[in-house]
């Protein structure tokens, strides 16, 4: 079945403007091209919209990991300053 798609004077200059029109390939040719290329583009996208989201899951999991040992030293650090400053109180030296 041939179905008649009008289209403007620009919009062919424009299809047969591109690399998909080789001598000798009908404009259904090269609408299955285009329709293919978007197809595939689509599921390229995807792909990497997926791995996008797996990969900012893991830096949230690593920045949250990383917030807690930043806490974790800054007490710790804190505690060691306080331990320091109480030594040098009782007269113990530093070098």
């Amino acid at each position: 079945m041939n179905t008649t798609v009008k289209i403007s004077q620009e919009t062919k200059k424009r299809l047969l403007g591109l690399d998909l029109t080789a001598k000798g390939k009908t404009f259904d040719m090269v609408i299955n091209d285009l329709l293919t290329f978007y197809e595939k583009s689509g599921r390229e996208w995807k792909k990497s919209f997926a791995e996008y989201r797996k990969s900012l899951k893991d830096y949230e999991k690593n920045a949250a990991l990383h917030k807690e040992a930043l806490g974790t030293y800054k007490k710790e650090k804190k505690m060691w300053d306080a331990l320091l400053k109480w030594a040098k109180s009782k007269g113990f030296r530093y070098p």
